[in-house]
């Protein structure tokens, strides 16, 4: 999606770098379900999808994840 939106893309070096995270790393929306805060959905992956439709690419992915974690129990 990076290239629609004009700035660079390099999938591999991403995965490498989270090859390098320690085992038992969690994101910061992992650890806020596990407290019971209010998620950051809408701003993460809200906007993806935002985005993504506006340049009109599919993200069956990202569209399946945000949903599963914006329905009530599913997480």
């Amino acid at each position: 999606m990076s290239r629609s939106y004009g700035g660079p893309s390099d999938p591999g070096g991403a995965l490498t770098r989270y090859d390098t995270f320690p085992p038992g790393t969690k994101s910061s929306m992992q650890r806020d379900a596990e407290a019971g805060r209010p998620l950051e959905l809408d701003a993460i992956g809200g906007a993806l999808l935002r985005a993504a439709e506006r340049h009109g690419i599919a993200v069956p992915v990202a569209a399946r994840l945000v949903s599963e974690l914006g329905t009530p129990g599913a997480n």
